[in-house]
């Protein structure tokens, strides 16, 4: 029912009246049919993409509220909102979960640094049916303690989780030292204090929250835009908004040099992790470094792949991961290895990170990491559960911004702009080793 991470994603205007603020016309993508957004008078922000043909239909409602109103103290509270919004019950005392399935339809819920997401997805003809449960999530929640206490209990079983594989807690290190002393420090899903958290605090939370002024629906499927906004007006334009408070500041504190953190491991594989703070989607840096990512560990034709793999062996796999955010944001290289293997590894990425400085990408490279990064995009852009993800995610990441789009992004970046990347990501790199014996 659940999932808590996708890697990278990324889109929107219209002009009607009859309840929704008017806007500019739709904005037709390079790559496929045209983009509509618009505004209700509640502030719900309406994107729509149609996917004519389909014989499903996809929304997804972002939440636009970061890990930032999160203490140490409350770390996982929006984890806990999520799943209790799944116990959210009718006259019949059947959950929302329940009644999902009982449609046979499919939510899943997303959780990142910047926002919340629950994605429904079902048949063409059940948008109604798809939008109704969304105006649940706009009510203010009963939460009930014994089933609050049993939601504890899970998001305290997959908090663990996160310990029992090499990547998560290498994964976890280098975003606790890159963000230390930030609510970024841990992950979304929280700490063992959602275990002490009480039902008024998700009450409180979801009452100040979770607010139509304060969301994005985003919706793809086989209809028109204006079936799509009738539909949207008549099930959600009802809702009332609420002041939102605002979010506290949150002070970066980014490590300043080259750092190795090294965690014992008992595991049969080791994982060797390379990690930098990346700019939001926002910053004309973000295009480089996600292109200089990808020439490092994108794929086979990447120069870690080449060297770890092809040349001598040495790693089961060379990934890269891209984690798009307007708080803390992060690219990483991967390699997972036999334990004895990993002191060799580290070695031989540290250098292939150094001859960066002396050898920097070639126009080759760089095109071959473009073609790649586009290539995982479009390819990631086909169903429209991607679609309504990846709308929704750059409304909420870049709202000034329509229209924004990874290959049009990716498609100015410069042999010079990737150099300038290189220099910023070789002195905050942080390195993470887990298992084999500790680095020298």
């Amino acid at each position: 029912m659940r999932s808590c991470r996708r890697s990278c994603s990324w889109a929107l205007v219209t002009l009607f009246c009859g309840g929704l603020a008017p806007l500019a016309t739709a904005q037709t993508a390079p790559d496929g049919p045209p983009r509509y957004r618009a505004v209700l008078d509640n502030g719900l922000v309406l994107l729509f993409r149609p996917n004519p043909g389909s014989l499903t239909l996809a929304t997804c409602c972002f939440i636009k509220t970061s890990a930032r109103v999160e203490t140490r103290e409350t770390a996982g509270l929006r984890q806990l909102a999520q799943l209790a919004a799944l116990d959210i019950t009718d006259a019949s005392g059947r959950t929302l979960e329940e009644r999902v399935a009982a449609q046979g339809m499919m939510m899943t819920q997303q959780l990142t640094a910047d926002y919340m997401e629950t994605l429904i997805q079902g048949m063409s003809d059940q948008l109604k049916v798809a939008l109704g449960f969304t105006r649940e999530l706009f009510a203010e929640p009963s939460v009930s303690v014994q089933r609050l206490r049993l939601r504890q209990a899970s998001a305290l079983r997959e908090v663990a989780a996160r310990r029992e594989l090499a990547e998560t807690v290498a994964f976890d290190r280098a975003v606790e030292h890159l963000y230390h002393g930030t609510p970024c420090a841990w992950p979304p899903v929280g700490t063992a204090a959602i275990g002490n958290l009480q039902p008024r605090q998700v009450q409180d939370f979801w009452r100040l929250r979770v607010v139509p002024n304060n969301a994005v629906l985003a919706v793809s499927g086989p209809l028109s835009w204006e079936a799509c906004r009738e539909t949207v007006q008549t099930v959600l334009g009802g809702i009332l908004p609420r002041q939102v408070p605002p979010e506290p500041t949150l002070e970066r504190r980014e490590t300043e040099r080259a750092t190795i953190v090294y965690e014992p491991w008992t595991g049969s594989s080791a994982v060797v992790l390379a990690a930098a703070a990346c700019p939001g989607p926002g910053s004309d840096a973000f295009p480089p470094v996600a292109v200089l990512n990808a020439v490092l560990a994108g794929g086979e034709g990447s120069r870690l792949f080449r060297s770890l793999r092809d040349a001598h062996g040495w790693v089961y796999s060379v990934s890269q991961e891209l984690m798009p955010s307007n708080i803390c944001g992060l690219v990483a290289v991967r390699a997972s290895c036999a334990p004895e293997q990993a002191s060799q590894v580290l070695r031989a990425m540290q250098a292939e990170f150094n001859r960066l400085g002396s050898e920097p990408p070639s126009d080759a490279e760089i095109e071959r990491a473009k073609a790649y990064l586009t290539s995982s995009y479009v390819l990631g852009h086909q169903r429209n559960a991607e679609v309504a993800h990846f709308l929704g995610l750059f409304e909420v990441l870049v709202p000034r911004r329509p229209g924004t789009d990874l290959p049009k992004l990716l498609a100015g970046v410069t042999t010079a702009q990737v150099a300038q990347a290189t220099t910023s990501l070789l002195s905050r790199v942080v390195w993470v080793q887990v298992g084999g014996e500790q680095p020298g």
